[in-house]
């Protein structure tokens, strides 16, 4: 049997290498048992001190989509400035 951890770690492990990404690119799950949860998980994520304002942004725009689309999982993967300057919307980014 898996921990939530070790599943985690092969979920970004994956998309990491799916995106061709460093193994090191800086990765995030956020997830809740409901999408009312997992916004206040992206919430709570928000108030992260490391996080830029751009990022936030980003973020922030996440948050209609999580009820509208039920979602309860996010995984966010920072790439290279090439990928951030792609438009949000499209896969992949």
């Amino acid at each position: 049997m898996l921990s939530i951890d070790e599943v985690a770690r092969h979920l970004l492990s994956g998309i990491k290498e799916r995106f061709g990404l460093p193994p090191g690119a800086p990765a995030y799950i956020l997830w809740g048992v409901s999408p009312k949860e997992l916004q206040e998980a992206i919430l709570r994520f928000l108030e992260e001190d490391h996080l830029s304002p751009e990022q936030k942004r980003f973020v922030k725009r996440l948050l209609p989509k999580v009820e509208a689309k039920e979602m309860n999982l996010v995984v966010l993967v920072r790439g290279s400035e090439e990928r951030q300057e792609r438009n949000p919307e499209e896969p992949g980014t």
